[in-house]
């Protein structure tokens, strides 16, 4: 299985890293490959994380906002693709560990209040983001259960998701990120599945 053979790359007795960090982390990298960045070309993966629990006084059950944030480990292109993957995967993991505290999320906040309208995406970007254990499959508006589910328009190069495929088909997921052509795509398929 993927997963697993992407998995015993990164981890070992000392670090234990989730599925998450090396599924996001492969993609990373594959996507550097497959646009063919340049080796000094800075490129950052945005790691959307909840902050619900993370502040203090942590925000109540109830409440209906957003309290997303985008972590944005950096790194350049060259980094990426000579280094192992656990490389990629420890840069995202360290990232989310630094960003889990009230204090992150409160410079963020302010951050946000002096920079209203940042620019997030660059060509060399990429994001990820989980929608796994969304219980998307168990949704029913009164004629049955969805056949399938997933973004209904991606406008973004780089920007993906992990989606949980659909109930009777395998437990595996399915990966959306569309990026700038048909022969970037192509290439993105081979260095993913090239393992």
């Amino acid at each position: 299985m993927l997963i697993n053979q992407l998995k015993s790359k990164c981890n070992n007795d000392e670090i234990w890293f989730s599925t998450y960090e090396v599924i996001a982390g492969h993609v990373w990298r594959c996507s550097c490959k497959a646009r063919e960045l340049k080796d000094d070309k800075k490129t950052t993966i945005l790691v959307p994380f909840d902050n619900r629990s993370r502040s203090s006084p942590p925000l109540p059950n109830a409440y209906f906002g957003n309290a997303v944030f985008c972590i944005t480990p950096t790194a350049t292109s060259g980094e990426l693709i000579s280094k192992p993957l656990s490389y990629a995967v420890s840069l995202i993991h360290e990232t989310l560990m630094a960003s889990a505290n009230d204090e992150y999320f409160r410079s963020a906040l302010d951050f946000l209040e002096l920079h209203p309208s940042i620019p997030t995406f660059k060509s060399s970007s990429v994001s990820f983001s989980s929608w796994v254990r969304l219980p998307i499959y168990e949704a029913d508006f009164g004629w049955g259960q969805p056949l399938y589910m997933g973004p209904c328009m991606i406008n973004t190069a780089g920007r993906s998701f992990l989606i949980p495929n659909p109930p009777g088909s395998d437990d595996g997921f399915t990966l959306v990120i569309p990026l700038e052509s048909q022969y970037h795509t192509n290439l993105f398929k081979k260095y993913f599945y090239d393992i």
